[in-house]
């Protein structure tokens, strides 16, 4: 077994995560927590994403969403903003639930924990697992209803 493959199964197993497949019966929880989310917001919304991957966009982003479309995000590092035509790129929390519809059927590899509100709070996916640079992990953090 690879030590990279031992250490995430051992943190997967110490942190009581746990990873779906295209087969896990549990695939509807994320409807639940969509619910869960649609209730707590809006549609007008600001968090903090920090995106990992092979893609245009990746850092860490502060991201304002109006009426559910991204208005404005801000990469914290060198507090420069995401150009317009950049934004379709950056997603909204409804977004990220799709994608995680997407992941629990056609991943190889897919994690994800959900904050009390609903949100998704952390999305590993590996699409192939065989590929290289089609993995993608996000953290949202500090979600707050309402324009800042």
């Amino acid at each position: 077994m690879h030590k990279a493959t031992l250490i995430f199964s051992l943190l997967l197993l110490f942190s009581g995560c746990r990873v779906l497949g295209p087969d896990d019966p549990r695939l509807n929880e994320g409807e639940d927590h969509r619910e869960t989310w649609n209730a707590f917001q809006d549609g007008t919304y600001h968090f903090l994403m920090n995106r990992s991957c092979f893609c245009v966009i990746s850092g860490e982003h502060f991201v304002q969403v109006i009426d559910r479309e991204v208005s404005v995000a801000v990469n914290t590092w060198n507090n420069e903003e995401v150009e317009g035509e950049h934004l379709q790129y950056v997603e909204t929390i409804d977004d990220l639930f799709d994608m995680i519809e997407r992941a629990e059927k056609d991943a190889d590899e897919f994690l994800v924990e959900y904050a009390i509100e609903g949100y998704p709070t952390l999305i590993s996916i590996d699409w192939i697992k065989e590929a290289v640079d089609d993995e993608m992990y996000f953290q949202i953090s500090a979600v707050q209803p309402g324009i800042q």
